[in-house]
């Protein structure tokens, strides 16, 4: 054929208009519904269909031009017999003509489907229908490429959906954990405050037994609400590690004063290894350290019956600007297997089953260390075998600070006496807003001890008007009251014109990081988490201004 044949040009002219319309859209439909009408037009054929292999391994009908046609597609013989010839011969063209000029054309797609022209007149000539077989190529390489654009839209929009049912129910958790939190830690501060009361009176010596029993028993209980409530941040990936100046060895010390009283309990022997080379004062998260210590101590006092407990706390190398130091627990319990030790940092889990009923515990507290010291830059070990007991050891690097860390509490019984007294020495007015009888019985209680001028609001409106009629040099404010939450009271405090700002303190069960964030935010100056003992309430009395 002549290069220049005017019915060459004319082939190419309809291939190059036909190529034009293809690939128009990324979503199948829409893109056949761009090509198809304009393709029908330049052919002269009244209809098309589409039949496509959509991932099934067999072609199905997927699109009509007009739409109506798809209506008689189930009553058309013809097209049915040239479906069969279809399956016989996939790859070729299959034609057939009825009367009154009617002709139906099967044109192969590649090999993913099909596509069926209907048309009236004179039928399609040979060399028009060979001039289609790269147009149909092109158009079955868009088509399967609408079809992955359109798999892969599904599958995002999938994880879109997981991910938000993800969020909504780490979300749901949340708040329900916060909730729980708050309505456990609420009557719980009740319990340990007045217990707390009752250790600073007078009593004999099967009273005072009577009140450490309430005391322990309540501890252990906020030690397991606490552990809970660690496990969902480090889940959610909201735990949130802070940068302290602190003591090393006066935290040690301090851990050591909590958890001794447990070893001689069990007639257990406590002992410290404390390298003295190791820097004063460090920088790191001493709350969260204190945290996996306790755990793996608390762990090896109870597991342990006989001997000792000891803890190591060696210097591994320093510099001007870091120390590393390395942390061992070790014991002479009932030891772990290796079989067993393969399942203990995981969360809800023991040794085995007998071991709960045995011990007790929710089996949180060393997949929260865990979690805790890889937070931290470091990994928890362990070296065991069964009735040999068992070694805990990790290393952190902590900055080494100049700044002298503030004198830590020694938690000991007598230190809340000693706050006490420093509390006295300036006498207060003091406005206590909590709707909770209870708690607010015990803050009257523990206050008047001090001397201290009170007076109380059983809600936040109630707090903003004494706050307004009033001069007071401290308010402890609860967060969750009715009317006006804590928040906003103090938000409205803040906006008064006062001779002079009282001191506010968030006195709450919300015990969240973030809670603590909105109090300080909103203007209040310092936080109490429920269940507080006498000695942090006295504490947080000592930083109020006096005049």
């Amino acid at each position: 054929m002549n290069p220049l044949d005017p019915s060459r040009l004319s082939l190419l002219s309809l291939q190059y208009e036909l190529a034009l319309l293809i690939g128009q859209s990324p979503r199948l439909s829409e893109m056949l519904r761009s090509f198809m009408p304009s393709a029908l037009k330049l052919l002269d054929c009244r209809a098309g269909h589409v039949w496509l292999d959509t991932g099934t391994g067999t072609a199905a009908h997927c699109f009509s031009f007009p739409a109506r046609e798809k209506a008689t597609l189930s009553e058309d013989t013809q097209l049915a017999q040239l479906i069969e010839a279809h399956q016989h011969r996939p790859d070729a063209a299959h034609a057939l003509t009825r009367e009154q000029g009617r002709q139906l054309y099967l044109l192969p797609m590649a090999g993913s489907g099909f596509v069926i022209l209907v048309r009236e007149g004179t039928p399609l000539e040979s060399r028009l229908l060979t001039a289609l077989a790269p147009i149909l190529a092109r158009l079955d390489t868009a088509c399967r490429a609408c079809l992955e654009f359109e798999r892969t839209e599904q599958l995002r929009a999938h994880a879109e959906e997981a991910r938000l049912a993800a969020e909504a129910a780490n979300r749901a958790k949340s708040e329900f954990l916060a909730v729980m939190s708050h309505e456990i830690r609420t009557p719980l501060n009740g319990i340990l405050g007045m217990a707390q009361l009752l250790e600073l009176s007078p009593l004999a010596a099967g009273q005072r037994e009577c009140v450490s029993t309430i005391q322990q028993s309540g501890t252990t209980l906020l030690s397991l609400i606490n552990d809970i409530l660690d496990f969902a941040k480090i889940e959610a990936g909201r735990l949130e590690l802070e940068a302290r100046h602190f003591a090393l060895r006066d935290e040690i010390d301090a851990l050591l004063g909590l958890i001794r009283p447990l070893a001689q309990g069990k007639g257990l022997a406590l002992t410290l290894h404390y390298d003295n080379q190791l820097p004063p004062n460090v920088i790191g998260d001493s709350t969260r350290l204190r945290q996996v210590l306790w755990n793996l101590l608390g762990n090896a006092i109870k597991f342990t019956a006989h001997g000792q407990v000891a803890l190591e706390v060696r210097q591994l190398s320093c510099d001007a600007q870091c120390t590393q130091v390395h942390f061992v627990v070790r014991d002479t319990g009932i030891g772990i297997s290796p079989e067993q030790s393969q399942h203990l940092f995981k969360a809800f889990s023991q040794a085995d089953s007998s071991t709960t009923r045995q011990y007790g515990g929710t089996g949180l507290g060393l997949a929260i260390s865990a979690s805790l010291v890889e937070a931290m830059g470091g990994a928890i070990k362990l070296e065991s075998e069964p009735g040999k007991g068992a070694c805990f050891d990790f290393a952190l690097e902590l900055r080494v600070s100049d700044t002298p860390a503030s004198p830590q509490v020694s938690g000991k019984p007598s230190a809340a006496r000693l706050a006490l007294e420093r509390s006295t020495q300036s006498k207060l007015k003091v406005l206590i807003a909590e709707d909770n009888a209870i708690n607010r019985l015990l803050a009257i209680r523990l206050l008047q001890q001090g001397g201290h001028t009170l007076e109380t609001a059983e809600n936040g409106r109630i707090a903003v008007d004494k706050a307004q009629q009033g001069d007071f040099d401290l308010i402890l404010m609860d967060m969750q009251m009715p009317e006006l939450d804590g928040v906003d009271a103090t938000r409205a405090i803040r906006t008064l014109p006062l001779r002079r700002q009282p001191h506010i303190v968030a006195m709450t069960a919300n015990a969240y990081d973030a809670d603590r964030k909105r109090c300080l935010e909103a203007g209040m100056n310092d936080f109490i988490a429920k269940p507080f003992s006498a000695e942090q309430l006295f504490l947080a009395l000592d930083k109020v201004p006096r005049n």
